[in-house]
């Protein structure tokens, strides 16, 4: 690396007498700032130190003072200044190595070194230096210059101060050191007149004991700031100093950042579980404007740093507004990624969280809400959640999904909470159904009822067909209440067994008017069904089917008719019909007088020839009812006796 430099020194006045490049209109300041510092005490020391930036020449200038008592002049001194590209100082980690670059000149007629560039192998360069650092100074140093007004520091003997401001400087990221202002000269007298106002500079203690040796400063940020350079290495910056090389860079304020990045990194390795709020509360004070400490804001967003508390102060920031007041950024994907780590050992932080995301009714933050939402759908949720009603509510409606994995974990009284906020059609979910109906429980039934009751309905009908002893009793009573979802064609079909019939009929009151008024429709498939009945109950089961055809209006019953009719109508002629199949049926059946009612057999057959006139059932169908000729002739009686039957008599002879 290729360095300017040039040398300041007495030719007849104090002056410029050697220099790589062209100093420009910088050279008076220059000049000014290498010649001896108004009441400078050299002592024991080689010289002092003089930093400044030099913005014109687009350097920073470092320079070294030695005194020059050789020369005829007394007070005259040798200056020699170093020209250092800001890019130098995001390389070098210990700015001490640059002190070894310092040349004291041997007289005023060996120039020809400093009109040359120094090249440089910045990897070669040591910082070796036997000069030990006070941890005292090294103090009063930060106290100087990021807490108090007064930028003077008061120090016992020269020279004892230059290591603590390498040390110092050295801790600073690169915007901070390309711009400290500094001179190490001790001096006895105010130094207010000069054109440079020091960040840093160095008087003569008036006793021997400087107040630093009195009075020790013991704020954390005080130390953690000195631990970190008393425990420095040579070869690396620490975790301090690289924290704050990296949230130093889009800072506003550079030293007024120095102190509250320290209290940042502090609280980051503490992170106890009431530091979320001061830690909001310190980096709103300490960077309130959108574009100041970005990456910092960023960073406490997405758990990377404090990664502990990122729940926590995200629920602190939705809730106090501020990524609109004080530009918090929104969690990038890495961020949300982040709070998987939480889950689930850090519930009570999560759900606190997706409280305040339900509360804030932000559309913006609905991504993050999903994914989290993604997080917990855990078999953990539901115990970590107790106390959390809305978030329990919330999570629902938006996935009711969730309640179908986790309802056998649930109690009835939470499934009765819950299910009204489930937004989906059950019909896909028979598993959830299914376990339901095991739970004896009247208000599940009645709440169930009222949100799928098809689906209830069709999965009861299910269970009983299957003899499931599982089935609560609730449920089949919840059912029998409501024949509107029963006598449905859909439902009866999906039984198998007509003793499962025979009892629903029974339960509903055989021939009761919710019965009637649903007409055959919903029993027909039943002549299919399998014969599981006694004798004298499948008689019984056949009349009441029967009844049902004769009295529908929807000509649902012709296989009902076919079914049944020879069975019973021969029973009849033989007077072996059961007195409750003749209750059954006698009320449907014309009246034909005291004097003829007697014959039920006759009045069958014109109940059902006029079910056929009524519906224009198929001629064929009632030729094939009676399977003996006898049957037939009465059939034939019959329908020559009634208006629009003709051709069903003609349909017996044909």
């Amino acid at each position: 690396m290729k360095f300017e430099h040039c040398l300041f020194g007495y030719d007849d006045g104090h002056r410029l007498l050697a220099s790589s490049f062209p100093l420009g209109n910088e050279i008076s300041l220059l000049t000014e700032l290498s010649d001896l510092a108004p009441g400078t005490v050299f002592g024991n020391s080689k010289g002092y130190w003089t930093g400044v930036p030099v913005p014109s020449i687009g350097c920073y200038a470092l320079m070294f003072t030695w005194p020059a008592p050789e020369m005829s002049r007394p007070g005259c001194v040798w200056t020699h200044a170093l020209f250092i590209k800001p890019a130098l100082f995001e390389c070098l980690d210990d700015l001490l190595v640059l002190k070894s670059l310092f040349v004291r000149p041997s007289g005023i007629n060996n120039l020809a070194f400093y009109k040359q560039p120094l090249n440089v192998n910045i990897e070669m360069l040591s910082a070796n230096d036997e000069s030990a650092i006070n941890n005292d100074v090294v103090q009063e140093l930060i106290l100087s210059l990021y807490e108090k007004n007064n930028k003077q520091i008061d120090i016992v003997t020269p020279g004892e101060i230059d290591g603590a401001l390498f040390a110092v400087w050295s801790q600073q990221w690169p915007r901070l050191r390309r711009n400290l202002r500094f001179q190490t000269a001790v001096s006895i007298v105010s130094q207010t007149s000069r054109s440079v106002r020091f960040d840093v500079s160095v008087s003569m203690a008036k006793s021997h004991k400087p107040n630093y040796s009195i009075k020790k400063y013991d704020s954390n940020w005080i130390i953690a700031a000195v631990n970190d350079i008393s425990n420095r290495s040579n070869s690396s910056r620490g975790e301090l100093r690289n924290f704050l090389w990296v949230y130093g860079q889009d800072v506003q304020r550079q030293r007024g950042s120095f102190r509250p990045l320290i209290e940042i990194n502090i609280i980051n390795k503490r992170c106890r579980n009431d530091d979320a709020e001061a830690l909001i509360d310190l980096v709103i004070e300490a960077f309130p404007e959108r574009n100041n400490g970005v990456r910092l804001k960023q960073d406490l967003m997405d758990g990377k740093l404090a990664s502990p508390l990122q729940a926590e102060l995200i629920r602190l920031i939705i809730t106090n507004g501020l990524t609109e007041k004080n530009g918090f950024p929104r969690l990038t994907e890495s961020g949300i990624d982040n709070l998987a780590n939480f889950w689930p050992v850090r519930s009570e932080e999560i759900f606190k969280l997706i409280d305040s995301l339900i509360f804030s009714g932000e559309s913006s933050w609905a991504r993050v809400f999903d994914r989290i939402i993604d997080l917990i759908q855990t078999v953990d949720f539901w115990v970590l959640s107790n106390g959390y009603s809305r978030v329990r509510e919330y999570v629902i409606k938006n996935r009711p999904d969730f309640l179908i994995q986790l309802h056998k974990q649930l109690d009835a009284e939470s499934l009765i909470t819950l299910i009204p906020f489930v937004t989906i059609e059950l019909t896909e979910v028979s598993d959830f159904i299914a376990c339901a109906i095991k739970r004896d429980n009247t208000d599940l039934v009645n709440i169930l009822f009222k949100k799928c009751p098809e689906d209830i309905s069709e999965q009861t009908i299910k269970s009983l067909d299957k003899n499931d002893i599982n089935i609560a009793s609730v449920w089949v009573q919840g059912l029998i209440r409501r024949p509107e979802f029963l006598l449905r064609a859909k439902v009866l079909s999906l039984v198998s067994r007509k003793s499962l019939l025979y009892m629903l009929a029974d339960s509903l009151g055989w021939l009761s008017s919710s019965v009637k008024n649903a007409g055959i429709a919903p029993w027909r498939e039943g002549i299919y069904a399998i014969e599981d009945l006694s004798e004298s109950e499948s008689e019984i089961f056949d009349c009441f089917l029967i009844s049902l055809a004769i009295i529908s209006n929807d000509g649902e019953g012709l296989r009902v008719v076919e079914f049944a009719y020879d069975k019973i109508h021969s029973k009849m002629l033989r007077s072996k019909l059961s007195l409750r199949g003749e209750e059954f049926l006698s009320p449907f059946l014309p009246d034909l007088g005291w004097f003829s009612n007697w014959d039920l057999a006759y009045r069958f057959r014109l109940a059902i020839t006029k079910a056929y006139v009524r519906h224009n059932w198929p001629t064929g169908s009632y030729a094939a009812l009676a399977k003996d000729k006898k049957g037939r002739k009465m059939l034939s009686e019959v329908a020559s006796s009634i208006d629009g039957a003709q051709k069903y008599h003609d349909a017996l002879f044909t």
